[in-house]
């Protein structure tokens, strides 16, 4: 479906955020240097986004619906003829974290993002996001395959399984974000990485194999 002019610029300006705002190490952005990077006024920008707090939260989604869109591509590209459900969904889950160890800026960027749509989902009481859309029905998939073939406990519930999933992968982001505020080397913090990443597929195997 062609997109109108106002949805272009809507994300044109959602994307000058990003820039700004998701990819920047301060806290605070200004409205002169969103409209700067978008190429447009202050007055057109706030034409669209008379509220800053629901722009910056708009483009912390794009952004997250973004990465995950990205992981699920990468991981439909991969040769899968030979694995089994459970091992499946620990290849995306594996896709996921290998992004994180390579890229500590990767890392830092979605903890930025994250915190960003759950503070303001919570304290403007705004519906849940499906930025995790794409990735979601992935994980269904594996763990219906998985129960299928036998690699997955019978009695998992896909989206009772899938729920878990998600909340201790939020867990995880809530960890990066403690190893984020210590001062720890670069080294360190691909080590700390490393051992949590570990633990949590780990727990993944324990809870889902059958």
């Amino acid at each position: 479906m062609k997109r109108t002019d106002n949805e272009i610029m809507r994300l044109r300006i959602l994307d000058a955020v990003i820039e700004c705002k998701i990819h920047a190490e301060g806290a605070y952005v200004s409205l002169s240097q969103i409209s700067c990077k978008a190429g447009i006024s202050e007055r057109t920008l706030n034409r669209y986004f008379p509220d800053k707090e629901i722009m910056i939260y708009g483009a912390a989604v794009r952004y997250l619906k973004r990465k995950y869109d990205e992981f699920s591509e990468q991981y439909r590209a991969c040769d899968k003829k030979e694995l089994n459900g459970l091992e499946c969904l620990m290849l995306l889950v594996k896709l996921q974290m290998d992004n994180y160890m390579n890229s500590i800026t990767d890392a830092l960027i979605f903890v930025r993002a994250y915190t960003t749509t759950l503070n303001t989902a919570v304290y403007r009481k705004l519906p849940v996001a499906g930025y995790d859309a794409s990735a979601r029905e992935i994980v269904l998939e594996c763990i219906r395959n998985g129960v299928k073939d036998g690699s997955i406990k019978h009695d998992a519930v896909p989206m009772d399984a899938y729920l878990l999933i998600s909340s201790n992968f939020n867990g995880l982001v809530q960890r990066l974000i403690y190893t984020y505020s210590v001062e720890y080397s670069a080294e360190e913090h691909r080590k700390e990485l490393f051992n949590v990443f570990g633990k949590y597929i780990q727990m993944l195997r324990v809870f889902l194999s059958a």
